[in-house]
């Protein structure tokens, strides 16, 4: 809990007979950015919720910059939590101007208070758009003025619950690449809401998948995509096919695709999942080879190739826009580069 700005316990909150959230813990460091992301009705926002105070959990604690704001005997009030948020409407005020919304959570009063005003109008890159009103801001300033709101009481936390819903999606590609560069300037804590993985890989230190109430795992973005503890994680981050396979010695797992190099350890002779992402596997076309194509995307810079194994499963590749091969071309196998697949023991 040292250097945390937020800690969970085992957090837990049900709906009626709806656990929205179950048995959840984990951690954020100070100045680090936690990417929450998973299917709609996950418990994303509840866990954000129960964060900030807004619901009480049924069992569990949490602390914020290492003080307990909910246990079983204790529980702090949202505005005595030192947290911001940034919701997905971004929730300003119409009838104040831009700086009367930024300075909305400000205690500070005078030349405090417009200091302050002014730090934040510069960070957001709108040094001259005071005193317009923010029915005249576009979504992204809207955007960027809300997050100036929440950071300007400089909170331990800063909440976001899916802040770049409401953009189209070249804003949002760009705002959100904005945003990041100001919560890193500020050196912020932050918990981000999304169920856009791309989003989620791109603005978090650090990725949470959850499913049905429960972090399923926390991890760096490249970890949690190469490495996914459970075939959720890995079909919900990136794209994913499965093929059986059968362990065959210390480095190579037996598939119909061929003998492949495997991560982590698994005892001889053990039947698995053998998981594929399209840029693990290569395909060169062969007259005799094992797979057939059945199916292809044209991406732009890639095409994306569905191909039938021997056992009627079908796995998916990427290949370059100028390699075209026809449908019911045969080819085979080989591992891209030095990838090497992940395993999953059958259930």
């Amino acid at each position: 809990m040292k250097g945390s700005a937020v800690h969970c316990e085992n957090l837990t909150k049900t709906f009626g007979e709806t656990t929205a959230v179950e048995d959840v813990s984990f951690d954020l460091k100070r100045g680090d950015i936690l990417a929450l992301v998973g299917p709609s009705g996950c418990g994303k926002t509840t866990l954000l919720r129960l964060i900030a105070g807004f619901e009480v959990p049924d069992n569990g604690a949490a602390y914020i910059g290492g003080k307990p704001v909910v246990n079983e005997k204790k529980f702090v009030p949202p505005e005595k939590r030192d947290v911001g948020i940034v919701f997905q409407n971004y929730a300003l005020f119409p009838h104040l101007d831009v700086s009367e919304n930024i300075a909305y959570g400000l205690s500070s009063k005078g030349s405090q208070r417009e200091k302050r005003i002014g730090e934040m109008l510069t960070l957001i890159g709108l040094e001259d758009y005071g005193s317009k009103m923010p029915h005249e801001l576009s979504g992204g300033e809207q955007q960027r003025v809300a997050l100036a709101r929440a950071l300007a009481p400089d909170p331990e936390i800063l909440l976001l619950d899916e802040p770049f819903s409401n953009l189209d999606a070249d804003l949002r590609t760009r705002i959100r690449s904005e945003v990041r560069d100001i919560l890193k300037r500020t050196k912020a804590s932050v918990i981000f809401v999304t169920h856009d993985q791309d989003e989620a890989l791109f603005m978090g230190d650090r990725v949470g998948v959850m499913n049905e109430g429960k972090v399923v795992q926390v991890d760096k973005p490249e970890d949690i995509f190469h490495y996914p503890i459970d075939p959720f994680v890995a079909n919900f981050i990136g794209t994913a096919d499965f093929i059986d396979g059968k362990i065959n010695g210390q480095e190579t797992v037996e598939t119909e695709i061929g003998n492949l190099l495997y991560h982590g350890e698994h005892p001889s002779g053990k039947s698995v999942d053998v998981m594929v992402r399209p840029d693990f596997i290569d395909i060169e076309p062969m007259q005799n080879g094992v797979g057939e194509i059945v199916d292809r995307v044209f991406r732009g810079m890639h095409y994306l190739y569905k191909i039938r194994l021997p056992s009627g499963i079908t796995v998916r590749t990427l290949k370059h826009h100028t390699e075209k091969y026809e449908l019911g071309t045969n080819v085979t196998f080989k591992l891209a580069s030095e990838h090497e697949v992940i395993c999953f023991h059958k259930k």
